[in-house]
């Protein structure tokens, strides 16, 4: 039970754990929405009515293409994580104070989490019954501790809506821990509560992010692993997590896949894809030590061959460790090897199961985001502590020196680690120094120049902000750069620029309605009052109750004297 694991000497370990991580996240808590953020949260309206998560939501809205219905179909996705944020917006509003407090909470509790999966997996029965309590509660903290503190975790942690992985190995993590404990437990009626409660977890696991899909797959791992038992029994124990996968296999087929315009604008094959995620991978790991420049937007190359020399040589590298997890798999049946090496398989495993959705054959959005270290991060740290600590088991008696050095040593690193995540989320603080950084590291790519571009006119740098939409333009066709570029070049008085851009926002999205304002009101400052005629004409064709095109009509008709065609109807 959990009370056995959270034992009085095991509570300032726990204290530990929590106040690393406030002490690392401190400086978050005014970081803005950014990106998602604002799609997700600022700009959502389904968030901010709950009467959309009831029985009698208002699915019709489904049957529409409009961003209502996309909406709709992401909160079906992603039902729990939404939730989520619209209680935050019921009790904070758009405050992101409230929304950071939330995210943080949810990563101090995977923590714990992680300290506590640990511990119950040394009470289970490959684990001898004569246990190191000591050495258990040494492995558990530095692993919960790295875990904490890792700066590859800043971006599902820091970035508000990544709240959907962060939540999801909430649930994924307390269903494991859950299952574990109901599996070390006697016979009785907590040890079913206990599964019910795993079931639960797992249900709102996969309601909150599709790479939950894994979960099924990490506890046949944990019982392939550490249980023995007649197949019959481990069977039963297992169906009902299985049988929850094909609902979540519809949810899948329906959420993954979607390509932003900026990051994927013709779409990604799947083999490129998986091509390319060999190579990511390896980038993945290498984010974990050391995790030295992390990018919120990567420019990263998409591979198109197996025999590319970096992909042949990732997959190469990647079916090595894959290999070495099964060796000490086996390796550590016999009675003689150390039992932790156990861990370091299950760390290796878990990673490339956990990493597998979005890492795998199905292109989704960019090819790599940091946030998707999250959960598979838990595996590498687990292997990296447990392959320290039999090393130090190893030298014990023979290599002083090192022996006395590890623990230290480990507490240094965890150190390092947590200057490490402070200075990143320093960079979160501020739009523009957040977006500069990663235009600074991902120079040729446009999505980035563009979010740095809204930063600079946000902040009233107008030339900076032009010299950024200019780019985005000569990348890529798109609509909203072009407005924003309008928009800046009409803030400086140079209309006939602002024209040119209004009317190529137009040529990429003939139906831009707020560039039909805006072009309108750049014409009448020129003295073009028909052609501003015309566009709020437009305007009000397909929005009849838009006061201020109305409102300018009657403005420009008024210059035009009222007796132009285009002002006798529709006033």
């Amino acid at each position: 039970m959990f009370h056995r694991l959270f034992t009085k000497g095991r509570l300032v370990p726990a204290c530990a754990i929590v106040l690393l991580g406030l002490l690392v996240y401190s400086n978050t808590f005014k970081a803005p929405f950014e990106l998602d953020d604002k799609r997700v949260i600022s700009e959502s309206r389904t968030i901010k009515d709950l009467s959309y998560f009831g029985f009698n939501a208002p699915h019709e809205l489904y049957q529409d293409n409009g961003t209502m219905a996309k909406e709709l179909d992401s909160l079906r996705r992603r039902y729990a994580g939404f939730f989520s944020f619209a209680l935050n917006y019921r009790v904070h509003g758009l405050d992101v104070t409230g929304y950071h407090i939330v995210n943080l909470v949810i990563h101090l509790s995977n923590a714990l989490l992680v300290f506590a999966l640990l511990l119950v997996i040394f009470r289970t029965p490959y684990f001898p019954p004569e246990r190191d309590t000591a050495r258990e509660n040494l492995t558990a903290l530095f692993c919960a501790l790295i875990f904490v503190c890792h700066p590859v975790q800043t971006q599902a942690v820091t970035y508000i809506v990544q709240r959907f992985t962060s939540l999801a190995a909430l649930f994924y993590l307390l269903s494991l821990v859950f299952y574990l404990v109901a599996r070390t437990s006697g016979a009785g009626r907590a040890r079913y509560v206990l599964y019910a409660g795993s079931m639960v977890s797992a249900v709102l696991a996969m309601e909150t992010k599709e790479s939950a899909f894994t979960l099924p797959i990490t506890v046949a791992l944990c019982e392939f692993f550490f249980f023995k038992g007649k197949r019959a029994m481990v069977i039963a124990w297992l169906l009902p997590v299985f049988l929850a996968m094909p609902a979540l296999l519809l949810t899948i087929a329906g959420g993954i896949g979607h390509s932003l315009k900026l990051a994927n604008p013709q779409g990604i094959p799947k083999m490129d894809y998986l091509f390319t995620q060999f190579r990511v991978i390896v980038t993945y790991l290498r984010l974990m030590f050391p995790p030295v420049v992390q990018n919120f937007d990567y420019d990263y190359p998409v591979f198109h061959s197996f025999f590319d020399n970096e992909v042949f040589l990732s997959f190469l590298f990647l079916l090595s460790l894959a290999a070495g997890a099964v060796y000490l798999f086996f390796y550590t049946r016999r009675a003689g090897p150390t039992k932790e090496l156990r861990l370091v398989s299950l760390g290796i495993a878990w990673f490339f199961v956990t990493l597998s959705v979005e890492s795998g054959i199905i292109p989704i959005n960019d090819v790599i985001f940091e946030h998707r270290m999250y959960l598979p991060s838990v595996g590498i740290i687990v292997a990296l502590v447990a392959s320290v600590l039999v090393i130090r088991d190893k030298v014990r008696g023979k290599m002083l020196l090192i022996e006395r050095a590890i623990i230290p040593g480990l507490a240094v690193f965890v150190l390092i680690l947590a200057g490490a995540a402070y200075a990143r989320n320093s960079v979160w603080q501020d739009e523009v120094k957040l977006w500069e950084d990663t235009v600074s590291k991902s120079s040729g790519k446009a999505r980035p120049h563009y979010n740095l571009g809204l930063a600079y006119f946000k902040h009233n740098r107008i030339p900076e902000a032009i010299d950024e939409f200019k780019f985005v333009v000569s990348k890529v066709d798109f609509d909203d750069a072009y407005y924003n570029l309008g928009l800046s070049y009409f803030v400086t008085g140079n209309l006939g620029e602002a024209i040119k851009a209004y009317q190529a926002a137009l040529r990429s999205n003939p139906e831009y309605m707020n560039a039909h304002s805006n072009l309108g009101v750049a014409y009448a400052q020129s003295g073009d009052f028909e052609r501003a005629a015309g566009e709020f004409r437009f305007v009000l064709k397909h929005k009849p109750d838009d006061g201020d095109a109305r409102s300018n009509l009657n403005i420009v008709c008024k210059k035009l004297g009222d007796r132009r065609e285009i002002c006798k109807t529709g006033m």
